[in-house]
């Protein structure tokens, strides 16, 4: 029963570039535009399911600079763990990506990563 838990964290931070991921391990050193920086994303193991990740992303994207919806091409993760980076592409690719059965590896090497960025 998740009554009276909390079910997820995110906290993000203002940001103006970000490096493109070609894996986990690896990354552009070339920077790119960026807006939102996603510092810490957090979701109760066993409510992973529920959406709860991709809800809090999506309110951040949507509220945390007045008057802007940010483009999921814009945000950037900090520091994703091997699940973080899964789901990264999967959000920046509305359900495509590593981690979805669906996606052929063809598909999977075409999508570009997501952008990760270091906090300040």
């Amino acid at each position: 029963n998740n009554n009276n838990r909390i079910l997820g964290v995110v906290t993000v931070q203002i940001i103006s570039q970000a490096y493109r991921m070609f894996t986990l391990h690896e990354r552009s050193l070339t920077p790119e535009k960026a807006y939102l920086g996603i510092g810490l994303l957090w979701s109760l193991p066993s409510a992973r399911t529920l959406g709860i990740a991709t809800q809090l992303v999506t309110a951040a994207r949507n509220h945390s600079i007045y008057g802007v919806r940010v483009e999921k091409s814009l945000v950037a993760f900090s520091s994703p763990t091997q699940a973080g980076y899964d789901f990264a592409m999967r959000y920046i690719h509305d359900g495509q990506g590593k981690g979805n059965s669906k996606t052929t590896h063809e598909q999977q090497q075409q999508l570009l990563g997501p952008l990760v960025y270091e906090m300040k």
